[in-house]
């Protein structure tokens, strides 16, 4: 995998994401990535936890018994 610098605050695969295209979260301090909201991930916050996780950057472990499926942004 090559390593580019990005201008103009893109950032991602060649350069093609910009702060406007987090979907679930916001830029950033540096500009250089997207801060996903609880429940979000990816490169532009557009995809849910795993499921068996959720909470800020899918960190969290899901509790829930008998086969349950849990929120990823809470873990309810």
């Amino acid at each position: 995998a090559s390593f580019s610098v990005c201008l103009d605050g893109s950032f991602g695969d060649e350069c093609s994401v910009t702060c406007e295209d987090c979907v679930n979260g916001a830029c950033g301090e540096s500009r250089d990535r997207c801060e996903c909201s609880p429940g979000w991930t990816g490169n532009i916050c557009n995809e849910t936890c795993p499921q068996g996780s959720f909470g800020h950057g899918c960190n969290s472990v899901c509790r829930c018994q008998n086969g349950g499926f849990c929120d990823p942004v809470t873990g309810r």
